[in-house]
């Protein structure tokens, strides 16, 4: 399912797959069921036809300043880099999720046991060759409130500026182009983002401390993002989805707050489309090694030791919510985040960070789904600079 144009993103691999998409005489037919057992993929058809179905807008028809969002539909697909619980997993699992754990131990510091050491989360964003990441194991203690948690200099507001360095299609030129793995279409996608290499995108992001760690503040990120990467306001809301490992009645029984974020959320444009994003998997260092160095005379391998290194792979389910009758698109991408934490010959309040998006093929959407073997089909990486603004 190609590149990501913006948004945290790069371009839309399906850039012009859509335009296509998007048109009411065009058909577009899932070419495969997503893998797992046949009762999870009932669900979660199910779920993403009641997504497009019960979504209303008043909206029925793209304008002309609306257009863009379709042209680059694979942008937001993918940009909301904010994230949730698989489909199909929730499906499967949701008659478990139970909040029967009252434990108030921080569970903040389990992900780091999600699906693999700590060293290779961090390896992750030098490897070209990456395989989609296993679901996540949910324990007991983060039933209900499961969620990536970073380390606590994180907690606040910062003005970030975020710059593409590097665009590649590690496994072939032609599953970077949509649905079909046309590479008239990838040629003219990875024209589109290579175009956006080193070119500066300034918004702001949010962190916020829960009882369970410092997280980040998804709704009011996400919106961030999608407007700045869009170069104007193209989001009308932002909203938190209840699921079962992550829901507002878990959180306030477990003594959370009712503003505490969540992990699946829900994105209504100005134009006729929608977008659900879950977490399906995520992981990251154990937190609580990775406090910023105490000394002004710490060794810079003593720093790098303590950067902070986690990802999340997400799912989105994008839908045009007016008469059109194309079916709902779903996307597969991981991100992958470094932080390292103020020194002290830096300003304390000025924070460094790479951040890695790997965009995936997924069976619901991609003809070449299994020609790319669970193997990431787009990378684009980006450095962070980021200024706190205000403190938690």
């Amino acid at each position: 399912m190609g590149i990501l144009l913006s948004v945290l993103w790069i371009s839309s691999s399906r850039s012009l797959a859509w335009q296509q998409l998007a048109t009411p005489s065009t058909r577009y037919s899932l070419p495969v069921v997503y893998p797992f057992t046949a009762s999870c993929t009932r669900e979660n058809q199910q779920h993403a036809e009641e997504d497009a179905t019960t979504t209303t807008t008043t909206t029925t028809t793209a304008t002309a300043a609306t257009a863009p969002l379709f042209q680059n539909r694979r942008s937001f697909v993918a940009t909301t880099t904010t994230a949730v619980s698989a489909i199909a997993l929730f499906a499967c699992t949701k008659a478990a999720r139970a909040v029967t754990d009252t434990s108030t131990t921080s569970i903040a510091t389990t992900t780091a046991t999600a699906t693999s050491s700590s060293s290779s989360f961090a390896e992750r964003l030098k490897q070209d060759k990456l395989v989609l990441p296993n679901p996540t194991p949910y324990t007991s203690e983060g039933n209900g409130v499961d969620n990536t948690y970073v380390p606590s200099y994180l907690a606040g507001t910062w003005n970030v500026t975020q710059t593409l360095v590097d665009v590649k299609t590690p496994v072939g030129l032609k599953f970077a182009g949509g649905p079909n793995g046309d590479e008239t279409i990838a040629r003219a996608t990875i024209q589109q983002a290579r175009a956006r290499l080193n070119v500066p995108i300034q918004f702001q992001l949010r962190y916020v401390p829960t009882k369970w760690g410092v997280t980040e503040d998804r709704v009011f990120n996400i919106k961030q993002r999608l407007n700045a990467f869009a170069g104007k306001s193209v989001v009308s809301t932002v909203e938190y989805a209840n699921v079962g490992t992550s829901n507002r009645q878990a959180v306030l029984a477990m003594g959370g707050k009712d503003t505490d974020p969540l992990q699946t959320t829900i994105v209504r444009f100005k134009g006729p489309a929608a977008q659900k994003t879950f977490v399906i998997s995520h992981g990251g260092d154990d937190t609580r090694t990775t406090t910023a160095p105490s000394s002004s005379s710490a060794s810079s391998s003593a720093a790098a030791s303590s950067s902070w290194s986690g990802y999340e792979l997400q799912r989105s389910i994008f839908a045009l919510t007016n008469q059109n009758t194309a079916p709902p698109i779903t996307t597969d991408t991981e991100l992958i985040w470094q932080f390292q934490p103020p020194a002290q010959t830096t300003p304390p309040d000025r924070i460094e960070g790479k951040l890695r998006l790997a965009g995936y093929l997924n069976a619901q959407s991609d003809k070449l789904y299994f020609d790319a073997n669970k193997r990431a089909v787009t990378i684009q990486d980006y450095t962070l600079d980021m200024v706190r603004v205000t403190a938690e």
